[in-house]
C-alpha cells in the first residue's frame, strides 16, 4: 500500500482555477479557488435536484404545463447562463448568443409561472449557488484558527526564555482550551451550515408547508384582538 502513496500524491485528475492543479489526495488549504469552484458546483447539483423534486411534486397537483413553466424555467436559466459563460470565455466559440436566447426563453417561461415574482427572483439563483461556498469556507477556517493558535502559544515561549517555566504553563493551557474551542466549532459549524443549505436553498425549491393553523386549547382576551 506505501508504495501506491507516490503515485495517488502525483496523479492529476483535472485542471484546476487560476493555474492551480487539483491532485489526490486534496488538503484543503491547497488550491483554494479550485476547492470554492467544487463546491459551488456541488450546490448546483444539490439546487437543481430541489428543482426537479419540485417539478415533480407541481406535475402531480397542478399539470405537467405548470411544473414546466415554474421550475423547468429555472433549469432552463441555468442552462442559458451556462452556454452563454462557455461563449464568453471561449471556452465553445459561438455559444455566447445561444446561451443569450435560451437565457431570455427560460425568462419568459419564469415570468408565464410564476408572474413578476419569478424575474425578481433571478438574483437569489446566484446568491444560492454562491452560498454553498461556505463548505470550503467552513473546512478553511478550522486550519486558520487552529494555526492562528499553535502560533500564540510557540510565541509566548520563545519571546521570553527568562520566565520560561511559568510561560511554558500558560502556552500548554492556551495551546489545549484554543484547540478544544476549535475542535468543538469544527464539529458544531458543519452541522449547522448544512443544515442551512438544506433548509434555505434546498427545501425552498420544492417544500411548501401545511397543515392546520395552531388552536391553543382556550385563552381569554383582555387587552388584544383577532
Amino acid at each position: 500500500m506505501a508504495g501506491l502513496l507516490p503515485f495517488w500524491n502525483t496523479i492529476t485528475l483535472f485542471p484546476g482555477i487560476s493555474g492551480e492543479e487539483f491532485t489526490f489526495p486534496v488538503h484543503r488549504a491547497h488550491m483554494v479557488m479550485t476547492m470554492i469552484g467544487v463546491s459551488v458546483a456541488v450546490g448546483l447539483l444539490h439546487l437543481n435536484l430541489g428543482y426537479i423534486l419540485g417539478f415533480i411534486n407541481i406535475s402531480k397537483h397542478h399539470g405537467l404545463k405548470h411544473a414546466v413553466l415554474e421550475k423547468g424555467s429555472w433549469m432552463i436559466i441555468e442552462l442559458g447562463v451556462l452556454f452563454a459563460a462557455l461563449g464568453y470565455f471561449g471556452v465553445i466559440s459561438g455559444l455566447t448568443n445561444v446561451g443569450v436566447v435560451i437565457l431570455l426563453f427560460g425568462i419568459v417561461m419564469l415570468t408565464m409561472g410564476e408572474g413578476i415574482k419569478g424575474p425578481v427572483e433571478l438574483p437569489s439563483l446566484m446568491g444560492n449557488a454562491l452560498s454553498y461556498a461556505r463548505i470550503i469556507a467552513v473546512g478553511l477556517s478550522s486550519i486558520y484558527i487552529a494555526s492562528t493558535i499553535n502560533t500564540i502559544a510557540f510565541g509566548m515561549i520563545w519571546a521570553d526564555h527568562s520566565k520560561i517555566g511559568l510561560v511554558a504553563i500558560a502556552a500548554i493551557i492556551v495551546f489545549i482550551l484554543g484547540h478544544a474551542l476549535n475542535t468543538v466549532l469544527s464539529i458544531i459549524a458543519p452541522g449547522l451550515h448544512s443544515l442551512r443549505l438544506q433548509y434555505v436553498e434546498f427545501f425552498g425549491k420544492f417544500y411548501q408547508g401545511g397543515g392546520k393553523k395552531f388552536n391553543p386549547f382556550g385563552y381569554i382576551r383582555k387587552y388584544t384582538e383577532e
